[in-house]
């Protein structure tokens, strides 16, 4: 059965809260834009943080949506993925002129290894956040420019920062 939505309750924040997400989306893809990326970069980077800036302004007291969750979960995303990235790099399994189906099945695996690494560390280090799963495939798949994950904590830090500046007005919109 569907919830009612508490219109009365929620107020002005059932305004406010996304319109606010999306000032702080448009800014992400600014930011995007401003670095030449692949399309797999743009789609799974900017999900990723459109997922977290969903999850803070639109359920901000679970517990993804808490600052060492979102910071943590960023960074355990990241370090992860860049560390299998350069095992990869490492070993000679990336950037070969001519991939065969055992070598893309070999990435495929990474990738998938990437997602279970972070779940793991994620859960160890308590700071879940499951859209910053997805940046490290990323990373792991395709990412050649690392500024853009310089933009993408930037970003993270700053969708933190807000929530907890607003985290005394903020409401679960659903």
């Amino acid at each position: 059965m569907l919830k009612r939505l508490d219109v009365k309750r929620l107020g002005l924040n059932l305004l406010w809260q996304p319109l606010l997400a999306s000032v702080i989306i448009a800014m992400v893809l600014l930011g995007f834009s401003s670095q030449s990326t692949t399309n797999l970069v743009w789609a799974l980077g900017a999900g990723a943080v459109s997922s977290t800036v969903y999850i803070v302004f639109g359920a901000p007291s679970c517990n993804a949506a808490r600052m060492r969750n979102i910071i943590g979960g960023y960074l355990v995303a990241i370090l992860c993925g860049v560390t299998i990235q350069h095992i990869l790099t490492y070993f000679g399994f990336l950037n070969l002129p001519h991939l065969n189906a055992s070598l893309e099945l070999f990435g495929v695996l990474n990738a998938a290894l990437v997602v279970g690494l972070v779940l793991l560390l994620m859960s160890l280090l308590q700071c879940e956040h499951p859209p910053a799963a997805g940046l490290s495939l990323v990373v792991v798949i395709d990412m050649r420019n690392y500024k853009i994950l310089l933009i993408i904590v930037a970003y993270v830090c700053l969708i933190a920062g807000v929530k907890w500046l607003l985290s005394n007005y903020l409401k679960d919109l659903y």
